[in-house]
């Protein structure tokens, strides 16, 4: 859907760009210097439309990201303190109940928050549903904690990988939890 709305303002602005561009090949008639404030005046126009249009996308583009929810208030049911380092993640869990059987536990439905955190270099936390698509990713830095709350609408198994190239073992880099 965002990519359908990308494409329009895209074809709207490049359609305006070239009716711009059309219409300043006319030779002016005038001296140079009574066309040139018309010019500016064009110019400034379109410098403040290109700002507007570029705000409105950001806007729109960060109003659903995951992230958003923390800042509105919402509070985890579950803290996980993800731990990153060459080339395995730990999930432990610090508030909640989340542990069974030895496995990772996730509720279904109620706000979790991951504090991922990397040991050595810079890795990044995906977390992909069971048929393999990615729901969530923040980066893990070193001696920095990254928030990430995300709320688990669907049970089942979730993958953890990393998407930032850590060195020859980064494939082996994975992890399972699960959300009931």
């Amino acid at each position: 859907m965002v990519a359908f709305y990308a494409a329009v303002i895209t074809l709207a602005v490049s359609l305006l760009v070239v009716a711009l561009a059309l219409r300043g090949r006319r030779l002016p008639t005038q001296a140079a210097a009574a066309v040139a404030p018309r010019i500016y005046r064009t110019r400034a126009v379109c410098f403040v439309f290109i700002v507007a249009v570029a705000a409105l996308s950001l806007a729109f583009a960060f109003s659903g990201a995951p992230h958003q929810a923390r800042f509105a208030g919402e509070r985890p049911d579950l803290i996980v303190d993800v731990t990153a380092r060459m080339w395995a993640w730990t999930l432990t869990p610090v508030s909640g109940s989340a542990a069974g059987g030895g496995s990772t536990i996730l509720p279904a439905g109620k706000p979790v928050e991951f504090d991922v955190i990397s040991k050595d270099i810079i890795h990044d936390f995906g977390i992909y549903n069971s048929a393999g698509q990615l729901i969530a990713q923040m980066p893990a830095i070193p001696n920095h904690t990254s928030r990430l709350l995300y709320t688990f609408t669907k049970p089942g198994s979730y993958y953890v990988l990393c998407l930032t190239y850590c060195g020859l073992s980064h494939h082996l880099m994975n992890t399972a939890f699960e959300v009931r």
